[in-house]
């Protein structure tokens, strides 16, 4: 467990990937949790089940955190800000959700908020990436090519210098 904190903290923390991470993780459990809320499940314990398929273990701690904040009588926004892992709008969200008493409804809209901002963000860098693994596709291709002709040039120039 304390390696699996490690890793999730330690990849949370990288530049470009990180931010990816958080997007993604928070756009799953804002599906999760809304689902389990329709659902008619109570708030502390559909938190704590979505804490269960959280796939990051700093997500996952900072859920249960707050359902045992609820539990203990503070409001899901106060228990959110508790935890520096969510971004601040999502937990603005979360208290326009409990205060409008609609949260399921207001957990979708950022849910598709973030997936949409993660899809953009990866065609961004796909876009970027491009370029790159052409460059890198044509050097193989290159080395390849110098690996197949510098031998036959190789032949070719002994045997013309043997005929002189």
């Amino acid at each position: 467990p304390e390696g699996q904190d490690f890793l999730g903290t330690t990849l949370l923390k990288l530049p470009l990937l990180g931010k990816y991470l958080q997007l993604s993780q928070t756009s799953e459990i804002c599906s999760t949790l809304a689902r389990l809320l329709e659902s008619g499940l109570p708030l502390p314990e559909a938190i704590d089940l979505t804490a269960q398929t959280a796939s990051n273990p700093v997500f996952a701690n900072a859920l249960s955190n707050a359902a045992l904040g609820l539990r203990t009588g503070n409001d899901l926004t106060s228990t959110l800000e508790v935890s520096d892992t969510f971004p601040e709008l999502f937990i603005q969200m979360v208290g326009v959700g409990e205060t409008i008493g609609d949260l399921p409804n207001m957990l979708n809209r950022v849910g598709l908020y973030y997936k949409r901002q993660l899809d953009d963000s990866l065609k961004s860098l796909t876009a970027l990436i491009e370029p790159l693994m052409m460059v890198l596709i044509g050097g193989i291709v290159f080395v390849f090519i110098l690996g197949v002709f510098l031998p036959v040039m190789g032949i070719v120039n002994s045997l013309s210098g043997g005929a002189h």
